[in-house]
């Protein structure tokens, strides 16, 4: 019934127009104001200004029951937290999208070191990368015969061990698997991701192709790999001609299926610079300084940094991200970008 209300709201927090937010929820409907949306609403509000999880644990899970959050494969989750105890077994599945998910994978030793046995539900093309890092858990993409104490889904582990004092989000906790790849070692190579599968239209603000790049990376001693999910050769030929060196990419490879790939090629480089894909949390989980594309719509610009910081904390401290408004060119964000990827330039 609510549900269109609380999307408008959370739209407009994000987009951090936070006058017109405290606004239409002050004249949001009573039905509203006591109701599970408000709750969830509430949660993400004070867990995304990084506040004690104490004041958003619980209500962050109503967002499961309201179907706004989801679980892979959708088991049937534990309603009671409170009692993760060793000795315990417990079944973690996994949040889409899957670079929530990989944001999530921080937490998964905590529950290991309170002596649980823990057994991961993840999809099977992400399979391959947590098993490589977390060969003491049972990973498995379908649901075994097995009675479980507790089944949580993933993004609830934010909710029970987060420490503020260490950011949302660590950097480096996962390692990637090695794999024949030529050349053996990029140097001084930087990816870059574009775009993503997902359809959004305000993620598809901060979409392009490779070739609004080419300045980034003109007259700088690094080179350009494309992390594309899909390898569009018109597109990389076109690229090409407005990049200072080739630009490397890997056509044989399939980075949306073939993750593991995904994250070996990503530990070869020096930094990435990703718009808001699993590509950007990939590359800060494997410890590789990231930028990350976010765009603020321009209607609201005032008061408004490229750099706001409660999302900087969110996402941890190897990740940078920055803004670009909606109103402006690619080509005068560039300059920007450059600036700040390389500042001595």
């Amino acid at each position: 019934m609510y549900k269109e209300l609380f999307n408008q709201l959370k739209k407009i927090y994000f987009s951090g127009d936070l006058r017109s937010f405290k606004k239409l929820l002050t004249s949001a409907p009573s039905g509203f104001m006591n109701s599970d949306y408000l709750r969830y609403l509430t949660a993400l509000v004070n867990r995304h200004e990084c506040k004690d999880r104490s004041l958003w644990q619980k209500d962050y899970d109503t967002g499961l029951s309201l179907g706004l959050r989801q679980t892979y494969s959708n088991p049937k989750l534990s309603l009671d937290l409170s009692n993760i105890n060793e000795n315990q077994h417990i079944l973690i599945c996994a949040e889409e999208g899957l670079g929530d998910f990989i944001r999530h994978l921080f937490y998964v030793n905590k529950i290991i070191e309170l002596g649980c046995k823990v057994s991961l539900l993840v999809p099977p093309k992400i399979k391959p990368l947590v098993q490589y890092n977390f060969h003491q858990c049972n990973v498995v993409s379908e649901i075994p015969d097995v009675v479980y104490d507790i089944i949580l889904a993933s993004g609830s582990l934010e909710g029970l061990f987060w420490d503020k004092q260490d950011g949302a989000q660590g950097s480096g906790y996962l390692k990637a698997e090695e794999i024949s790849l030529y050349p053996n070692k990029l140097h001084k190579a930087i990816g870059v991701c574009t775009t993503s599968t997902k359809v959004d239209p305000v993620r598809a603000l901060n979409y392009t192709t490779l070739v609004d790049y080419g300045y980034l990376f003109q007259e700088i001693e690094f080179t350009c790999v494309s992390l594309q999910y899909s390898h569009d050769l018109d597109e990389i030929r076109e690229a090409e001609s407005t990049f200072s060196d080739s630009l490397i990419h890997f056509p044989s490879y399939d980075f949306f299926n073939d993750i593991n790939t995904l994250a070996f090629v990503i530990s070869q480089l020096d930094k990435v610079i990703s718009t808001s894909t699993l590509v950007a949390d990939l590359s800060n989980a494997l410890g590789i300084y990231t930028y990350r594309i976010h765009t603020l719509d321009t209607q609201y610009k005032a008061g408004n940094s490229r750099s706001r910081q409660c999302d900087r904390l969110w996402y941890g401290q190897g990740c940078e991200i920055v803004y670009k408004y909606s109103d402006e060119s690619w080509e005068d964000f560039m300059r920007i970008l450059k600036k700040i990827v390389f500042p001595n330039k």
